[in-house]
């Protein structure tokens, strides 16, 4: 699983202009930076069958504005059922 967990981090981080956050647990990561003149924020739950991504793009300019609701989505999102593909 840590191979595929690395694998998806890796191809995901191409997405990206300039990578700010990088953080890596068991099952999950997120990845959060900038992507042309706008912030990108991603986290992803990796499992044997299936990958479950949380991606947000807003405006660079609007940051203050959308930091909080980020912090709360990205804490109430779940990973679910990874073992069944979708």
């Amino acid at each position: 699983m840590e191979d595929n967990l690395q694998t998806e981090m890796d191809s995901q981080s191409k997405g990206f202009d300039k990578i700010t956050l990088k953080t890596k647990k068991d099952n999950w990561f997120v990845l959060s930076g900038f992507k042309k003149t706008d912030i990108v924020y991603l986290k992803t739950y990796v499992g044997e069958s299936s990958i479950n991504h949380l991606y947000l793009k807003y405006p660079t300019n609007r940051k203050t504005e959308y930091d909080e609701m980020v912090s709360v989505m990205s804490k109430s999102f779940k990973s679910g059922d990874l073992n069944n593909s979708h």
